[in-house]
C-alpha cells in the first residue's frame, strides 16, 4: 500500500481532535453577573442556556464576544512565579515518526524545537515563523508530505484561546493572548528551557537511540 495512503487515516483522526479541542465554552469561565448583562437574566435563567458563546447585547462589553471578553479581563503583568518548567508532549496527538517504515522518532527533534516556541508564546507572527520551521525541520529530515500536514494541524488547533496543554503560550496560566515578550520574561523562559533535562526526557519517553538523542538534545 501506498505510505500516503496509510498516513489518511492519521491525518483524519487529527483533523477531528483538534476540531473538538478547539470548541472552547468561555462563557463557562465568566462572572454570571457579566453574563447577565450581556445576554439578560432571563436568558441565562432558560433551561436551554448552556454557557454558549454569545456576543454581548449591552454593558461596557456591548459588541463583543464571550471570548474577547474573557480574554481582555485575563490581561495582567505575569510574574515569573506565573511560568510554569517546561515540559514536552512531543508531537502531541500526531505520531513522531514513520513506525511501519522503521522510522519512529523521525520528527520528533522538530516537535521538541516547537514546543519550545509554544511554551513561550508571543506574538501571533512569532507562532506562525514557529509553524513554518516545523514544517521545514520535517521536510529537512526527509518527508516531504509529512511537513506540509503537521503545519496545518497546527495551524488549526495551536492558538491561544484553545484550553489545550499544547496551545500558544502554554508555560503561561491560560488566558494569555498574542503579545511581545518582554525583556524579563524572555530570560525567564530561557531559564525554563535551560533546566530541562532532553536527555532524561527523551529515553524516559521516546528512544535510547544514540543517533535520535544526539539530533534532539545536542
Amino acid at each position: 500500500m501506498n505510505s500516503n495512503f496509510k498516513l489518511l487515516p492519521i491525518l483524519i483522526l487529527l483533523v477531528l481532535h483538534l476540531l473538538v479541542n478547539s470548541s472552547v465554552s468561555y462563557a463557562a469561565y465568566l462572572d454570571m453577573s457579566i453574563i447577565e448583562e450581556c445576554v439578560g437574566e432571563d436568558t441565562v435563567s432558560s433551561p436551554r442556556w448552556g454557557n454558549e458563546f454569545f456576543s454581548c447585547a449591552s454593558g461596557p462589553y456591548e459588541g463583543m464576544s464571550s471570548r474577547d471578553i474573557y480574554f481582555h479581563l485575563q490581561k495582567r503583568q505575569y510574574s515569573q512565579v506565573d511560568l510554569a518548567d517546561f515540559t514536552s508532549d512531543g508531537c502531541s496527538s500526531f505520531p513522531e515518526g514513520t513506525g511501519f517504515l522503521g522510522h519512529p522518532n523521525a520528527w520528533v527533534h522538530c516537535c521538541l524545537e516547537h514546543d519550545k516556541a509554544y511554551f513561550a508564546g508571543g506574538t501571533e507572527g512569532e507562532r506562525k515563523s514557529a509553524d513554518r520551521l516545523l514544517r521545514r525541520c520535517v521536510k529537512d529530515a526527509g518527508f516531504e508530505i509529512i511537513g506540509p500536514i503537521m503545519y496545518a494541524g497546527v495551524r488549526v488547533g495551536g492558538g491561544p484561546y484553545d484550553d489545550t496543554t499544547y496551545r500558544w503560550g502554554y508555560g503561561w496560566p491560560y488566558g494569555r493572548d498574542y503579545g511581545p515578550l518582554s525583556s524579563s520574561e524572555k530570560s525567564w523562559v530561557k531559564s525554563k528551557l535551560s533546566a530541562f533535562k532532553c536527555k532524561e526526557w527523551i529515553v524516559e519517553n521516546h528512544t535510547s537511540d544514540p543517533r535520535i538523542i544526539k539530533k534532539t538534545c545536542d
